[in-house]
């Protein structure tokens, strides 16, 4: 008997149930090293990582991947990380909530990319981590930096702090705090945005006046995903040169 679910809610099953999928924007970055020197990119490419991860490595070459400067380690580092983590994650996350919200496969579809991640320590790469600056000894989130695997898991579960962790910029807490609401609503409601009148009646002063700065978290059918970043907001597909030149386009789960 199969476990697939089929996207075009064929079966029915899940008609009454609200689903929630996402990812962090630079998912493989955990797993790439870094080089330190002129190398040859499809190499580093195919044999860092893992499975047959290796065979996308024939897309570097295209247009929509090739860095300028193919022997820059810090261009070998993004190319390889992007290709990856689009082949892997990003475009089928998006075909997903696509087909889904398409075919009301769910009685509602929420999808997410984190763009303001916090990476445990022992499970991270450096350019996995915000970059420490004089300003931010303890990592500057609003400088360029990989969003990796797990980069997410001390700001749901709002142990970041709990672990000793610092707060780099100040709103590592107000964040925390309202990742908790936003994924504690969706419990709760099957929607995660949390009404004004809950945030008011427990004090939740901060969360209240991000989400209405923000606006609501739309479906999936109504805005694409959430970018969950501090001043966040609803964005649509991404990537979409990038997923066609895979083979994922948006609608793959309709071929």
């Amino acid at each position: 008997m199969s476990n697939t679910l089929a996207l075009n809610n064929t079966s029915g099953y899940t008609k009454d149930v609200a689903f929630m999928t996402g990812m962090n924007r630079d998912e493989l970055g955990v797993d790439v090293e870094p080089v330190k020197e002129s190398a040859n990119i499809t190499d580093i490419f195919a044999h860092q990582l893992p499975g047959n991860v290796g065979d996308l490595s024939r897309f570097l070459n295209s247009s929509n991947f090739a860095p300028s400067n193919p022997t820059a380690p810090a261009q070998i580092l993004n190319a390889t990380i992007r290709a990856s983590t689009n082949g892997l994650y990003t475009c089928l996350e998006q075909a997903t909530a696509y087909t889904a919200a398409r075919h009301d496969a769910f009685k509602a579809v929420y999808s997410f990319q984190f763009n303001r991640t916090y990476s445990p320590p022992g499970y991270t790469k450096p350019h996995c981590d915000a970059p420490k600056t004089a300003a931010r000894p303890n990592g500057d989130p609003d400088a360029e930096y990989y969003k990796c695997h797990a980069g997410e898991k001390m700001i749901v579960f709002g142990n970041a702090l709990r672990a000793g962790l610092p707060d780099r910029d100040g709103l590592d807490v107000p964040f925390l705090q309202l990742s908790l609401d936003y994924w504690s609503a969706f419990a709760r409601t099957r929607d995660p945005n949390p009404s004004r009148a809950y945030l008011e009646a427990r004090g939740y002063w901060t969360t209240l006046e991000e989400t209405e700065k923000v606006g609501p978290w739309e479906t999936a059918e109504e805005g694409g995903w959430r970018l969950l970043q501090w001043n966040g907001r609803q964005q649509g597909v991404t990537e979409k040169a990038q997923c066609d030149s895979l083979g994922l386009p948006i609608n793959y789960f309709e071929t």
